[in-house]
């Protein structure tokens, strides 16, 4: 049976709403399964930076399995067969990284979307139920995944005007540290020139009515309204990685607390 969640997404994204979810850094089908039901629209898996192998990927997308979250990978690179073998896995999007120009973005497109569309080549096991849904998958594979890219230098602001009229693909997401990069000011993201160009993605892909992201993250009140102010429609929550760690963190930090007060309490005594 055909999974229609990403199409559902599609289709209220497309209409206006906003979404939310959290990134993926840990190859862990055990973390998968806790996010998949903690009430997110998507997972964003790390695969450009994290160490995601095919077959633990399979494990991954396993633990989602009748879940009503959206399976999303970062892929390494704008490469067809690194977004083919995605797909065929089951991913429901894929997040496209270092498209920076409209001939970068059709070429994302077209390994997303099969014929007349684009490219992508016929072979969807897992996601086609194993050949049970391979029938049904030939009217709904394109509708069915989102193509994501991921604009990342100012060259590539530049040219978001042309970009956002390209079609076959769904959102946009900004990478301001490698667009800082891009202008030699590495780690400088929250340079000026950076947020012109972010502005000016923004308020295009507005304008043309594509929801945007950006990397931007938080789970306060605080963090997702500034987001939202930003003009952001698909919401960043944080990453399990740092939701680990500033947990355990800030536990630890919690029992120092206690502790030195029983001692100053125990020396005043």
């Amino acid at each position: 049976m055909i999974d229609r969640k990403v199409m559902n997404l599609r289709k209220r994204m497309a209409a206006g709403g906003t979404c939310c979810g959290v990134w993926l850094g840990l190859p862990s089908p055990t973390v998968c399964e806790i996010l998949a039901d903690s009430g997110v629209d998507f997972i964003l898996a790390d695969a450009e930076h994290s160490p995601f192998n095919q077959e633990t990927q399979q494990h991954m997308l396993m633990a989602f399995r009748g879940s009503p979250t959206v399976p999303i990978i970062r892929v390494p690179w704008n490469d067809e067969v690194m977004i083919k073998q995605a797909l065929d896995l089951g991913w429901g999007g894929v997040l496209i990284p270092q498209v920076n120009s409209p001939e970068e973005v059709r070429k994302a497109v077209a390994a997303c979307r099969y014929p007349p569309l684009g490219k992508r080549g016929w072979g969807p096991r897992r996601v086609a139920n194993y050949g049970r849904d391979e029938e049904d998958y030939k009217e709904v594979g394109n509708d069915s995944v989102l193509c994501i890219i991921q604009l990342e230098s100012v060259t590539g602001a530049d040219s978001v005007g042309e970009i956002v009229c390209i079609p076959g693909f769904d959102w946009i997401f900004v990478g301001r540290m490698d667009m800082a990069g891009s202008i030699g000011k590495v780690g400088e993201n929250n340079s000026p020139e950076v947020w012109e160009a972010v502005r000016r993605i923004f308020d295009t892909a507005a304008g043309a009515g594509i929801p945007t992201g950006n990397a931007i993250q938080g789970m306060t009140p605080d963090a997702v309204q500034k987001q939202l102010d930003l003009g952001c429609r698909v919401i960043l929550l944080g990453e399990d990685c740092d939701i680990l760690r500033e947990s355990v963190e800030g536990g630890v930090q919690a029992f120092r607390n206690v502790m030195n007060s029983r001692e100053i309490s125990i020396t005043s005594g």
